[in-house]
């Protein structure tokens, strides 16, 4: 039987179609990969920074080093004071390490707290190649909690959780996990964290792009974490009788106040031991920060581009050092105290403690 020349060409372009979806599907999905590699990139220690560190506080803030497991991967812990009020466990945000909320560490044992801070998986002392993603810090402060539990030093206290961005998202998705939380202040989190992925993408490539790539990006995150894939917050929250403060800046440009954040979905949180503290203004590193503070940085900052400028780009590396050591670090590094009271406020009255 012969083929029509009509058939043959619908034939042709049928099979060139179908190597068309072929190559789409298969590029679209090992360059989704790629992008993720790329942005969860493992967080080494910067030689420089405009913070202090715990080296430049070592001299009053005795910690011990402990190391726990969290998958595969051997997870670097410090323990620091030995208060009674409760364990403040710190989960910190994506590219950064613990020692990057030492301020907060600082205050709370100073206001009679033992504090428990740990490296995520991909970051600063911890074992890991990469950060993995958005739902790794719930997962890590899951096993950072497991082993607080079996720590007879630590589990006799009452267990608060303060997280900001990515641990904002960890210390409200680990509400549903079986541990004894007193309270959880989650500050600048995400919802989801494929919403949160989603609006990167949308940032990056806008919504046509992110619209015909979402089924990618939902199967890389889904292979990466399973079922952890779509843990959320506001869900974990809603099944909890935990206090929560739930903290975010009205200008966040990195999680956006009416999207990607918690605090958008405030409407679907039933539970009711939920606060909200809304921060007019305020941007996703610096709602933490005293006026002093943000101001202090926005001049430092005019002076290194300034810098920038007069070296074309290419700071000799003995001028970009002498600029980080004349830095103020407690002024980079100071808190609000109104921000850091109502979060102390917040922990004694779940704990039954204020006045």
């Amino acid at each position: 039987m012969k083929i029509s020349k009509g058939k043959l060409i619908k034939r042709i372009l049928i099979a060139f179609l179908c190597v068309i979806l072929l190559v789409y599907i298969i590029g679209s999905f090992f360059a989704v990969k790629y992008v993720f590699n790329e942005n969860f990139k493992r967080a080494e220690k910067s030689e420089f920074t405009a913070f202090l560190r715990y080296d430049d506080v070592a001299d009053s803030y005795e910690r011990e080093t402990v190391q726990f497991n969290s998958g595969e991967n051997n997870l670097t812990g410090y323990i620091y004071g030995n208060g009674n009020n409760g364990l403040v466990v710190i989960s910190h945000g994506m590219g950064g390490d613990s020692e990057g909320y030492i301020s907060e560490t600082m205050y709370f044992v100073d206001h009679g707290y033992s504090v428990f801070g740990f490296d995520n998986t991909g970051s600063g002392q911890s074992e890991g190649d990469s950060m993995m993603g958005m739902a790794q810090s719930a997962i890590d402060l899951d096993a950072a909690l497991t082993y607080i539990e079996s720590d007879e030093r630590l589990n006799s206290l009452p267990v608060l959780l303060y997280g900001h961005s990515w641990g904002g998202y960890a210390v409200a998705a680990v509400l549903d996990s079986g541990h004894d939380i007193k309270a959880a202040v989650s500050v600048a989190g995400y919802n989801t964290p494929m919403e949160i992925v989603t609006e990167f993408s949308e940032n990056m490539m806008g919504n046509p792009v992110t619209f015909i790539e979402y089924p990618f990006i939902w199967l890389n995150n889904k292979l990466t974490f399973g079922d952890k894939a779509d843990d959320s917050a506001v869900d974990s929250i809603n099944s909890s009788d935990v206090h929560v403060m739930i903290v975010h800046g009205t200008d966040d440009k990195m999680i956006s106040f009416d999207n990607a954040a918690i605090i958008a979905h405030k409407d679907e949180i039933t539970n009711p031991y939920v606060i909200y503290k809304v921060m007019e203004g305020k941007g996703h590193n610096n709602l933490f920060m005293s006026e002093e503070c943000s101001d202090y940085i926005d001049e430092k900052n005019e002076e290194y581009d300034r810098l920038v400028e007069q070296y074309d780009g290419d700071i000799p590396y003995d001028i970009k050092k002498e600029w980080y050591e004349n830095l103020d670090k407690h002024k980079t590094s100071e808190l609000s105290e109104q921000f850091i009271s109502d979060v102390n406020d917040f922990y004694l009255n779940a704990l039954g403690m204020s006045d």
